[in-house]
């Protein structure tokens, strides 16, 4: 049976009140949530949960069915919950910064687990802890600190569009088995569509003093409930160049090249129409330890007359796999350009070499994070033969990049990068 605390009744205690449908929370007061409970606030405004006195609150929930639903509706603002556990503060924060429709809400929850081993106490929604390759996926709960975050909208027509806020413990990511590099931390979550988690590499901004990873607006359909921080600098066995999709006779030809391999067992790729549905239509042999640059090819045999999206997932011998870049092309047009990116991975700072039998004026450069927001524009004249460009300075944060190359009446060039 579930168990429901509605905040519009009027109840005091010496630290804690509750009055017309807003919590008050003074001089370090404790709200437990167990036995999957709701605490609900049913006030749309940002501070319908308040904080006062010395140390505020704490709400503790360490479960991932011990909720505090909070009905935002269609407001907008940043709105702080401020979870615990045991005398440490891990509050979460959200901002809405585009209102969502309906009068809808959030069930915020997290919890630790009690172990290294994720996987055990995994949430309900979440069906492994690999990045891909579900349901037989090699588990990497070391590379995950030992938290999850739930964040389950419900109601709504349209979610909001928010950013977030993570606060973490050191225990979380020190405990024996994990092997996470603290500043290497980024905000990672699971797609429930698709069952992976590595259609989107970990994001964020983090803070080694605060504990926190803030990561930028979500767009509604890149946003799913379950979360958690995984290590953003775990080393890619390949050192992956460039990797392009070409037309040639409405027919698809990928390239890549590698600087360098290591432990590498092959490449799988896969293809999709929508970025939501994935198969896999090749499995190409790696060189498995080189330290030279090999070039790599592959042409799927069907005729491709629409925008088409292909991923380049390396496969290690110890069987872990990552994905290494996202491209995509349009086969309607018979004129194309080949275009590189290098060093990938890189610092922030890298080239782009584009290769054309013709001059390309106003060709739209944009540089994206992996929730479609844009970093940076430009508008190149590529020239006949190999033009090269440089982009340095960037200021970014660790995690993956991606670079759109659409040159008028030509298919777009789509490469993803990774900044160390």
């Amino acid at each position: 049976m579930k168990k429901y605390i509605f905040l519009s009744l009027f109840y005091f205690t010496a630290n804690l009140a509750f009055s017309q449908a807003r919590m008050v929370m003074n001089n370090n007061a404790n709200l437990v949530i167990n036995s999957s409970a709701f605490v609900v606030v049913d006030n749309s405004n940002s501070n319908a949960i308040t904080l006062t006195g010395t140390g505020g609150g704490n709400i503790i929930s360490e479960g991932e069915n011990n909720r505090v639903r909070w009905r935002m509706g269609t407001s907008t603002g940043t709105y702080v919950v401020p979870f615990s556990k045991g005398s440490s503060k891990i509050p979460l924060s959200m901002n809405i910064g585009t209102a969502g429709v309906g009068n809808g809400y959030y069930d915020f929850s997290t919890y630790g687990t009690s172990t290294w081993n994720n996987l055990l106490e995994k949430p309900s929604m979440v069906t492994h802890m690999g990045q891909f390759n579900a349901p037989g996926a090699i588990n990497h709960s070391e590379k995950a600190i030992d938290r999850f975050w739930l964040m389950n909208p419900g109601i709504y027509t349209t979610i909001p569009t928010s950013s977030f806020i993570f606060t973490y413990l050191d225990a979380e990511h020190t405990a024996p088995g994990n092997t996470i590099t603290e500043s290497d931390l980024g905000a990672q979550r699971f797609n429930t569509t698709t069952n992976v988690w590595g259609d989107m590499m970990p994001i964020g901004t983090l803070n080694t003093t605060n504990n926190t990873v803030s990561i930028p607006f979500m767009t509604p359909a890149n946003f799913f409930a379950a979360w958690t921080l995984t290590q953003v600098g775990d080393p890619l066995s390949v050192e992956l160049i460039s990797f392009t999709a070409n037309c040639v006779d409405q027919h698809v030809k990928l390239k890549w090249k590698t600087g360098s391999e290591q432990n590498s067992s092959h490449f799988q790729i896969l293809q999709s129409s929508n970025m939501i549905d994935w198969e896999e239509i090749a499995e190409i042999p790696s060189h498995g330890n080189s330290s030279t640059s090999n070039t790599y090819e592959f042409q799927p045999e069907n005729e491709i007359r629409a925008t088409h999206y292909f991923q380049l997932v390396e496969h290690a011998m110890d069987e872990t796999s990552k994905l290494l870049s996202t491209v995509s092309t349009t086969c309607e047009f018979t004129d194309n350009f080949d275009v590189s990116l290098y060093p990938n991975p890189n610092q922030g700072s890298f080239k782009i070499q584009v290769q054309s039998n013709e001059k390309m004026e106003q060709t739209l450069v944009q540089l994206f994070d992996l929730t479609g927001r844009i970093l940076k524009t430009e508008v190149w004249t590529i020239e006949p033969g190999i033009s090269e460009f440089s982009l340095s300075d960037l200021n970014l944060q660790a995690g993956s990049y991606v670079i759109k190359i659409d040159a008028k009446q030509k298919q777009a060039q789509v490469i993803r990068f990774v900044v160390n």
